[in-house]
Parts: structure tokens; C-alpha cells; sequence
């Protein structure tokens, strides 16, 4: 029971606090999760082994017909996995989401394991005590964030943003979290019977109802009404006399002033806050924003579920359907080269992932609690609390029409249909001792039961390494990205071997590493310096083998990376993975980009200004009224890339005209690339226009006077000029900055 409590409360609060990981939020929580169900699970089945009557409960659990929907439901998910477009992630889930099969056969073991331990119907009580504790201390740190004195420094604070996002790290995700646990303190309140006990979950309604309300999550705020509403329906039809009575009572004055409070709380929010009116008024904007972005979304997920209506495309896969519908507009609303690997919207979702057999499933299991909550409440059965998880799981489903579940959210889920069921069968799994008795056995008997304990045991703690090490190589993995932020290439090497050292099963970060290195290579100087990394990404080409999008992408780039004179198939096999690409998704800019630069870098210079240019064509204009300045600068980071690249192009051919203009409309595009006036400068210089080449790199030297590049530039170019006072003046300053260059050295007693 401690273990299960565990599980409730600390899952939605816990995330990389203690160690730094990429993948802060989910990936913790599902590796806490599962860590925890397996201690459970070890126990469970010590118990089996060692008493008759733990195995007499078990299967009175398994043989009951109440739970072969929730069976087959994980049945199907599992066997997905074999029909998948993508096998692997349809597994393991997809990284930051981890919602693949092996998440929900936990989902199913918590479940199950749920009905075994509960042995009294009263115990239901501890647990949603439980959960609104863990949702208060969340909500608590969600209005710390709004105030501005958040302990943990994000790179897109809640008083920056606006929004809270609390331990669930995205405001959507907080407020779906937030709908599940609401309706149960307002059950507390309710069911309490000291004023002490009444006024602690009053304020814990008060924290959760303004965190809620400063998630700004729209689908959120619809949830709470739609499932308060359907909740008071429920109340009136089954509490008719007793409403009529209440509005009598002693709670009358109490309803009013929170009713009234509420209009007015809204009503001023509405007058004094832009923020809270343009979210408002922005549900019904079909032409802009998120709305307009999900429903780019429904449409392609409408065309994509109609090739594969009846199984769908498995698993976790949403990404690379949504991938092969991407349209050049979708930047407008999201962003350039950006698409969803969710469909936003639950019945979408599980068409897409599962077809109509796996939305069937879906059904019916949402059909199983619903059935279950009102048999409760028909036959008498904790019927406040039925009610409050009816309150809760059709807020939280309407939510889910325009958003998707995640690991906090699906475990609340199974924990509500179990508690459904254990409040409809009375001592459900149980009613026995709740003492481990074990069984007189003969000798030979005790030496098996150790045996498999034993066995168990390795193999349980053995599973919970393995949960473990993934955390760790996450860890790994972030580090390697903060190396390759800040260029230190042999340390991101080493954290590449130790997370192949670790040898998790998923092979999502040799892959990301790979498409990484392939990258970064091209910058790197000399080839005895870029040979450990190129013999890591032909050793990764092993992890992508598929012909789905993420690994043709990831097979191009190493091939380009690896290509050079000599090396033909190379060139032609990036060539052919790039073309694979664009054939999959024809209007994404940066696959284009990518292969106009493999042109350029086997100098193909007329194909590669084709694809440069075609690149350009699939970018959208940035003057359209719906645009956001997120997406402006998405836009123009890449037409600056492409510019940039169209410069060296030009510059290779000596046309510096057309070179200067390309690394000018760069500059202009991404103002923080200061390195873009050395390349006009050089340009000019290269005309022989020598006032213009000393202009350019004095404003570069004005943007950043810390790079002793600039000064020294400008020495070379007095010198040329003919100036040697001028030339001497930047020299020495040029190695003040750097006082080690030969260079440098050298100019100056040259001079």
C-alpha cells in the first residue's frame, strides 16, 4: 500500500531536480513509475508464491469478466507492435512521450495490482487524500512560478511566459493533471465533517482552481466546465429533494458567494488582462494561433486514417504520418521544418495509432467507467465519489479532445478505473487476511518457493537496472548535447561511450547522436580530428535502417558527413537518402537546404543553387496577419541559413556582387550572426575595394570588440593600404585580445 501511495503522489511531482537530464519531465516520471510498479510487483508475487490465499485472490481477480476490456486493450496495444510502421517506437514510445507498449503493459500491471492490494472499500479514501496532496503541492509550486520566485531556472519562466507549468513542465499538461484531481477535493470538502478539515480543502480547491486558472490552457478551462456541468446534471437527476434542501441549508450563502465570486473574479479578468481576453477570444480564431494549427493537424490525421482504417499505423507513429502531410503554410501557425507527432485530439489519435478496431477498444473501456460510476451511484456505493470521477474523467477527456495524454495522466486514469471497480465490487480482490501467512510445506516445497523467489527477484531487480540505466544514459545524452553547444568535441565523444556502454535496449540516442555528429563534422578541422566521429556514425548507420522518415534523414546526413573526393558512394547514397526524404515530405524546406549542401560540397555548384532556391520556395511569407513573432523568427532563421549558403556559393564563383548581397539579406535575417560582416568585408576585398572591406569589419569589430579577429583584420588591410600607423594601432590591439597568435607576432614586426 505504501508503494501504491508512492506512486500517486510523488509520480506528478517528481522530475530532474536531482540529476540533469534532456528529457526533464516525462522520462523521469515513467522511469519512477515503472520503478515502483515493479517493487509492487515483486511483493505481489513473494505473496503468491508463499499463500494459497493470495493466489485465491489473484485469481478471482483474473477470472472476473470486468476486467477483459482493459485486457483487451492491452492486448491489441501489444500487438500493434507487429503491424507497426515503426516497431521500435510503437515499443519503446516515442522519446519525450514514452507511451509505446511497454508503458501501458505498467499501466495494466499498476491496474491490476491495484485490485489485488485494495482489500477495503474505505481505503479508497486514503488514496484520494493522497492524490490531492500530491495536486496541492503541485499547484502550491505552480502559483510560486506566476510569482515570480521559482527555485528552478527554466529557459521559459512562468513569469516571462505567463503560463504555469509546474512539475508537469507544459501548461497543457499541468491543467489536464489538474481537471483529474479538482472534483476530488471538492469530494473532501464536501465529506468532511470537522470546519478545520472543511476550510484545509477549501484552500486546497482555492490553489488548484488558480493554478488552473493560470495554466491559460483553453482546452483546460472547457474541461472544468463541461465536466462540472455534466456533474451537476448527475447531482440534480440523482439528488433532486436533497439540492432543493441544500439551497435551504447551511451551504446556500457558501454556493452563492463562491458562484459570485467566481463571475466576478472572471468578469475583472476579462476587463484588465489582454492575455486572459486574447485566450478567450482566440478559441473561436479557426485562422490563427493553435486552433488553426490543430486543425491543420485533424485534417491530415482525417486523410492519413483513411489509408489505414482498420488497424492504423501503430503505436506512437503520429509523427511520421503528420511528417508526410507537412505543408509549407503550417510555419505560419508552427513553425519552419515543424510538425506534431500528435494528432490533438484523443478519437484522432486513436485512429491513427490503433484504426477503428483500436478506437473500439478505447470505447469500450471508457465505456466499462462510465457504466461502472453509475451502477455505483445507482446502487448507493460511494456515490459522492462516483460522482467526483465522473466529474473528473469527463473534464479530462473533453481536454483530451484537443490535446493528448501523458504519463501522469494515464496513470490517474487506470488508477480511476480501478477505484471504479473496487467501489462497485465490495472487497473486490480481497476481504481476506491481510497478513502474509505462508503455507505449511514439506521441505522440498520451502526450496522451491526460495528458488523462485530468487529467480523473481534477479529478474524484477534486474528490470529496474535497466529502467535506471536509461535515466542515466539521458543524462549521458544531455551532456553530449551541452558539449556540442560549446564545441568540446572529445568530451561529447566520451559521453557517447558511456551510454553505449550502458547497452539500453531503445536506440534512440545512437541515433540522435549520430544525426548530431553528422552535423557537426562539417565544421570540425582536419580529418585525423574528425575520424573517432566518423567512425561512430558508420557504426550507427546499423540504427537506422528503416524507410521511415527520422531514419532516412539520419542515413543522409551521415552519409554526406562521410562523403569526400574519392568516396563516390558516399555522395550518391546521401543524394538518394535526401531525394527519399523530399519524396516523403515535398514541401519541407530543410531537406532541399540539406541536399543543396551536399551539391555544394561536391561541388555541384548549378545543383545545388536548384535545391537552395527550391528551399526558398517552400518557406511562407511573413506578412500574413496570423503569424506570430515565434514564427517570423523560425522563418527568417531559415532563409538565413539558406542566404548564408547561397553566399558561399557565390563567393566559390566568383561573383561577388551576388555573394555580398546573399550575406547581407543573411545578416539581415539573423542579426546575432556578427561573423557575416567578415564575409561582405571579404568580398570586397576580393573586388579590390579596400574602404569598403576596413567599413565592414570595423562594424563587426563595434559589435563584438572582444575577438581579436577584427582588429587584426583591419591591421592586414591598413597594411595593404599602405597605412602602417593605422595597421600597427589595430595589430597591437589585436594582441592585447590574444596575446599568444605568431600571427599577430609576426605582423608586428613585420611592421
Amino acid at each position: 500500500m505504501v508503494i501504491f501511495l508512492a506512486i500517486i503522489f510523488f509520480v506528478p511531482l517528481y522530475f530532474a531536480i536531482f540529476l540533469s537530464n534532456n528529457s526533464i519531465f516525462e522520462l523521469n516520471k515513467i522511469i519512477l513509475f515503472k520503478t515502483l510498479t515493479l517493487l509492487m510487483l515483486w511483493l505481489a508475487i513473494i505473496r503468491l508464491i508463499l499463500s494459497r490465499s493470495a493466489r485465491d485472490e489473484c485469481a478471482k481477480v483474473l477470472t472476473d469478466k470486468v476486467i477483459v476490456i482493459p485486457l483487451l486493450f492491452i492486448i491489441f496495444i501489444t500487438a500493434s507492435v507487429f503491424y507497426s510502421i515503426d516497431p521500435e517506437i510503437s515499443y519503446f514510445g516515442l522519446y519525450n512521450r514514452f507511451q509505446g507498449a511497454a508503458s501501458f503493459i505498467f499501466y495494466i500491471l499498476f491496474f491490476i495490482l491495484i485490485l489485488l492490494n485494495f482489500r477495503e472499500t474505505r481505503e479508497t479514501k486514503i488514496v484520494v487524500i493522497t492524490a490531492v496532496l500530491s495536486s496541492f503541492f503541485a499547484s502550491l509550486y505552480g502559483l510560486v512560478q506566476i510569482s515570480g520566485f521559482d527555485f528552478v531556472s527554466w529557459s521559459e519562466p512562468a513569469i516571462i511566459t505567463g503560463r504555469v507549468t509546474s512539475t508537469l513542465g507544459q501548461p497543457n499538461f499541468l491543467a489536464s493533471y489538474l481537471l483529474l484531481t479538482i472534483p476530488l477535493s471538492l469530494y473532501l470538502f464536501f465529506c468532511a465533517k470537522k470546519s478545520l478539515a472543511k476550510f484545509a480543502w477549501l484552500v486546497v480547491f482555492i490553489f488548484q482552481a488558480l493554478c488552473l486558472f493560470f495554466t491559460y490552457s483553453r482546452a483546460g478551462w472547457l474541461g472544468f466546465v463541461f465536466g462540472l456541468f455534466l456533474a451537476t446534471l448527475v447531482i440534480l437527476i440523482t439528488f433532486r429533494q436533497k439540492v432543493l434542501a441544500l439551497f435551504k441549508g447551511k451551504y446556500y450563502k457558501l454556493i452563492l458567494m463562491l458562484f459570485g465570486l467566481a463571475l466576478v473574479v472572471a468578469s475583472f479578468m476579462l476587463i484588465k488582462s489582454d492575455f486572459f481576453r486574447y485566450r478567450i477570444y482566440s478559441v473561436f480564431d479557426t485562422k490563427s494561433g493553435s486552433v488553426a494549427a490543430r486543425m491543420n493537424f485533424w485534417q491530415a490525421s482525417l486523410k492519413a486514417f483513411k489509408e489505414k482504417p482498420l488497424f492504423g499505423y501503430g503505436q506512437e507513429t503520429q509523427g511520421e504520418i503528420m511528417v508526410k502531410y507537412y505543408k509549407k503554410d503550417w510555419a505560419v501557425l508552427g513553425g519552419v521544418n515543424v510538425y506534431s507527432n500528435r494528432a490533438h485530439n484523443l478519437f484522432l489519435d486513436c485512429l491513427l495509432t490503433g484504426g477503428l478496431i483500436g478506437l473500439m477498444l478505447y470505447l469500450a473501456l471508457l465505456y466499462l467507467f462510465f457504466k461502472l460510476i453509475f451502477a455505483n451511484i445507482k446502487q448507493g456505493k460511494q456515490v459522492a465519489l462516483s460522482i467526483a470521477l465522473f466529474f473528473a474523467m469527463s473534464a479530462y477527456l473533453f481536454s483530451l479532445m484537443f490535446g493528448f495524454a501523458t504519463v501522469v495522466t494515464n496513470v490517474y486514469f487506470w488508477l480511476y478505473l480501478a477505484l471504479a471497480i473496487i467501489v462497485n465490487r465490495k472487497n473486490f480482490g480481497g476481504g481476506g487476511d491481510s497478513g502474509l501467512k505462508a503455507e505449511n510445506r514439506r521441505l522440498p516445497g520451502k526450496i522451491i518457493s526460495l528458488c523462485l523467489i530468487i529467480i523473481i527477484s534477479g529478474v524484477v531487480f534486474y528490470q529496474i537496472s535497466r529502467e535506471l540505466k536509461t535515466l542515466i544514459a539521458d543524462h549521458y545524452f544531455s551532456e553530449f548535447k551541452w558539449s556540442r553547444d560549446y564545441n568540446k568535441y572529445f568530451n561529447a565523444l566520451e559521453m557517447y561511450k558511456f551510454i553505449r556502454e550502458l547497452n539500453i535496449y531503445d536506440r534512440y540516442y545512437q541515433r540522435e547522436i549520430a544525426e548530431i555528429l553528422a552535423d557537426w563534422l562539417d565544421n570540425l578541422p582536419g580529418d585525423l580530428f574528425k575520424r573517432p566521429g566518423k567512425e561512430i556514425i558508420t557504426r550507427e548507420l546499423n540504427s537506422a535502417t528503416s524507410d521511415n522518415y527520422d531514419d532516412v534523414i539520419v542515413r543522409a546526413k551521415i552519409f554526406a558527413a562521410l562523403a569526400m573526393p574519392g568516396r563516390e558512394e558516399y555522395f550518391n547514397q546521401a543524394e538518394d537518402n535526401f531525394k527519399e526524404a523530399i519524396a516523403l515530405t515535398p514541401e519541407m524546406p530543410a531537406n532541399y537546404r540539406d541536399l543543396g549542401e551536399l551539391y555544394f560540397k561536391k561541388n555541384e555548384y548549378d545543383l545545388a543553387e536548384i535545391y537552395f532556391y527550391q528551399a526558398l520556395a517552400m518557406l511562407p511569407e511573413v506578412d500574413s496577419p496570423q503569424i506570430s513573432p515565434r514564427q517570423i523568427y523560425s522563418i527568417n532563421y531559415e532563409r538565413y541559413l539558406i542566404y548564408k549558403n547561397l553566399g558561399e556559393l557565390y563567393l566559390k564563383e566568383k561573383d561577388y556582387d551576388q555573394a555580398g548581397s546573399y550575406f547581407m539579406a543573411a545578416y539581415e535575417n539573423n542579426l546575432s550572426d556578427i561573423t557575416l560582416f567578415k564575409k561582405i568585408a571579404d568580398t570586397y576585398y576580393l573586388k579590390e575595394n579596400l574602404d569598403q572591406a576596413i567599413f565592414y569589419n570595423s562594424k563587426g569589430q563595434a559589435l563584438n570588440p572582444e575577438d581579436y579577429v577584427w582588429p587584426f583584420s583591419l591591421a592586414l588591410l591598413y597594411e595593404e593600404y599602405g597605412d602602417k600607423i593605422k595597421s600597427r594601432e589595430y595589430a597591437e590591439k589585436a594582441l592585447l585580445l590574444e596575446p599568444n597568435d605568431q600571427e599577430v607576432l609576426n605582423l608586428i614586426n613585420r611592421l
